[in-house]
């Protein structure tokens, strides 16, 4: 190619393309990257979808149910306890490398 610019298509995606594919994302909770594939889209397109609609809409829900609130908490603290285990591990993994050395 010698030094030139290879420049691809804009493809012009329709506004409820956008919000369907960012809703899959968003409220289905599907991979980015596996909705792109799916799609036919740049996962870099759709991110950016993605990052616009969440700035816009802000990233929490306000019409969560309390069982989704009630989910949500739990599944924070189990991140906690998750951490928390494995910073003991990666210590204690220190520790015996450290021994037998």
């Amino acid at each position: 190619m010698n030094g030139e610019f290879v420049t691809r298509k804009k493809i012009p995606y329709s506004p409820e393309f956008r919000e369907a594919a960012v809703w899959e994302v968003v409220d289905r909770s599907r991979s980015g990257a596996e909705v792109a594939r799916e799609l036919g889209v740049n996962p870099n397109t759709l991110w950016s979808w993605v990052t616009a609609y969440r700035r816009t809409q802000g990233t929490t829900r306000v019409d969560s149910s309390p069982t989704d609130q009630a989910r949500i908490k739990e599944l924070e603290r189990r991140v906690g306890e998750l951490e928390q285990e494995n910073d003991f591990l990666a210590k204690a993994s220190a520790f015996f490398a450290k021994k037998h050395r």
